[in-house]
């Protein structure tokens, strides 16, 4: 999760919403969301590894684009370094 939190922390996020980015918050709802995915891969039923990438890609654009401005989602500029926001 951590990691996740950081990896979004680079960037200079421009929410849908137009509200200031929580990258804390924003990795936990795409940690949650692939938490699931990853338990529907490991239960006892077999599933093939690309029909759960697909899924994670899937879900992954979905939020994106419910989430972020169709600008930054096309573009995802990096914040300049030493930006704090």
């Amino acid at each position: 999760l951590r990691l996740v939190c950081a990896y979004l922390d680079d960037y200079a996020l421009v929410m849908r919403a137009h509200i200031v980015p929580d990258p804390a918050l924003l990795g936990q709802v795409f940690f949650d969301r692939w938490s699931g995915r990853y338990f529907e891969f490991i239960k006892d039923d077999p599933m093939p590894l690309e029909t759960h990438l697909a899924a994670v890609r899937a879900d992954t654009r979905a939020l994106v684009e419910l989430l972020f401005d169709d600008a930054f989602a096309r573009s995802s500029p990096l914040k300049e370094r030493g930006a704090d926001t």
